[in-house]
């Protein structure tokens, strides 16, 4: 009988780490869902600021892979506690893989980032959190070449899809849905550019990419994950109209072009990923969540 892979997922109870649960499950995987608040078996709490209880958890557990997940990820929340953001993001990483070194040595150890962070020695710091994130890629690249760790990289885009998150679509699709519910004919956004652009990638396909990569990806290597495409914030307020029962409008504070880095994803598509949700699906899933009282 064949021993399923133990796959232990930090942040667990937040939004990626609830379709990163269902991804593994289904493909076979035993899954460890972590979670810095007490919640119901079969979570294990554990904060992963506590280099203590990392260890014991770690020892216990014994796992063949980490997704590392855990972590604060608001740009504009940074500025006011930075250092809150380097202790959930960087110094947790820290706590994680020398707690692999130690305990699990030949553990796969996924670290997630964001399209947000910057090398600081090449480029200027822009906020608090993609400093944070940039020195959580840093530790783990340091400890895969120190101690020859098997620790795998992922960028990753904005992400949406059902659940309750916390960027521009949920809160969209939050206020929507509730207007739909109390009768409104209307709902009215203040938003900052309307030619903002943004890639967009749903979130399931975000943890399927995560999976592939600590299955068939090489460690020490940086893998970018998101649709390759941009779309402006105009549009994707239009397609929230398209997709409710109410009239959905913005009134947009600018109109200027803004572009941000384009994730390159083709040493991602390399291993069999693709992207499969579109903007379409995506919103029409987003508010199928919440017409069901989910997170209102």
């Amino acid at each position: 009988m064949t021993t399923r892979k133990k796959v232990l997922i930090t942040g667990a109870s937040g939004y990626t780490g609830q379709h990163a649960i269902k991804e593994f499950e289904q493909h076979g995987y035993e899954v460890i869902p972590v979670s810095r608040t007490p919640r119901a078996a079969p979570f294990i709490q554990c904060d992963v600021t506590k280099r203590d209880e990392v260890e014991a958890l770690l020892q216990s557990v014994q796992p063949d892979m980490i997704v590392h997940l855990a972590c604060l990820n608001h740009a504009g929340a940074s500025w006011s506690d930075p250092v809150e953001f380097m202790e959930t993001n960087a110094l947790s990483t820290l706590y994680v893989v020398e707690a692999v070194r130690t305990y699990v040595p030949t553990c796969q150890v996924l670290l997630v980032g964001s399209m947000l962070q910057r090398n600081p020695t090449l480029f200027p710091i822009l906020h608090p959190y993609g400093f944070s994130k940039s020195i959580q890629e840093q530790i783990g690249a340091a400890w895969e070449e120190l101690y020859q760790l098997s620790i795998y990289f992922v960028n990753t885009t904005n992400l949406l899809g059902p659940g309750a998150g916390a960027g521009i679509t949920a809160i969209i699709g939050r206020r929507v849905a509730a207007a739909e519910a109390n009768g409104e004919e209307n709902v009215t956004f203040d938003l900052d550019n309307g030619l903002k652009m943004l890639d967009l990638l749903d979130v399931r396909d975000a943890v399927r990419a995560y999976r592939q990569v600590l299955e068939s990806g090489e460690s020490g290597i940086v893998y970018e994950i998101g649709t390759g495409q941009h779309m402006t914030m105009e549009h994707v307020v239009s397609e929230f109209d398209k997709a409710s029962k109410v009239n959905v409008r913005a009134n947009f504070s600018l109109y200027q072009y803004e572009v941000g880095k384009m994730p390159d994803i083709g040493r991602t598509e390399a291993l069999g990923w693709g992207s499969t949700y579109t903007l379409e699906h995506s919103i029409q899933d987003i508010l199928h969540y919440y017409r069901k009282g989910e997170g209102i």
